[in-house]
């Protein structure tokens, strides 16, 4: 479980709360509980209402109402939204688009996410084609776009979690021959 999930759920049921009362009644430590509001706050997942004061925030409440996964941000939503945009794709295509300035790791960290969707068929591998600088890349093509919010990599389990329609699909056997 991540650490942002016991404090949504402590504010969800006690109301407005502060950094210590909320290390309290988690069992956290206090940088555990700051660093999970830190990144609840700009989601709008809890609201602060005072320096080291918190409460649950409308979209807190709603994820946990529909028991959607409280996830860290990652690169996956800004490549997904670049693979609805263009359709047609290559790694270098949305490593232009988002880039981080991290270069080789943000480069691998796109194919595993695209591998991964390939096997779980959200994207197709099409033939290769060379890029401007002449050199032959692999593309991809969308072939199941299931909505705004991008499926998430569940690397450890080898599966696929899509927010959009709330299913999961295995690629754990795709894994295997792969």
């Amino acid at each position: 479980m991540h650490l942002r999930t016991p404090v949504l759920k402590t504010l969800a049921l006690k109301g407005r709360m502060s950094i210590q009362e909320l290390a309290q009644a988690t069992g956290l430590t206090l940088n555990e509980v700051r660093s999970a509001c830190r990144t609840m706050v700009p989601k709008k997942l809890i609201i602060r209402e005072a320096p080291g004061v918190y409460r649950i925030g409308y979209h807190g409440q709603k994820a946990l109402k529909d028991n959607a996964p409280v996830r860290r941000s990652t690169l996956e939503p800004k490549v997904w939204r670049s693979m609805r945009n263009l359709r047609v794709f290559s790694v270098a295509d949305i490593q232009g688009r988002i880039d981080t300035g991290e270069g080789q790791r943000t480069q691998s960290t796109i194919r595993g996410y695209v591998n991964a969707l390939e096997r779980a068929g959200y994207v197709v591998r099409m033939p290769r084609r060379a890029g401007p600088d002449g050199v032959m890349q692999e593309r991809w093509t969308m072939v199941n776009n299931t909505g705004f919010e991008a499926p998430v990599w569940r690397r450890n389990r080898y599966e696929i979690y899509d927010p959009n329609t709330r299913k999961t699909v295995s690629i754990a056997h795709q894994k295997e021959a792969a």
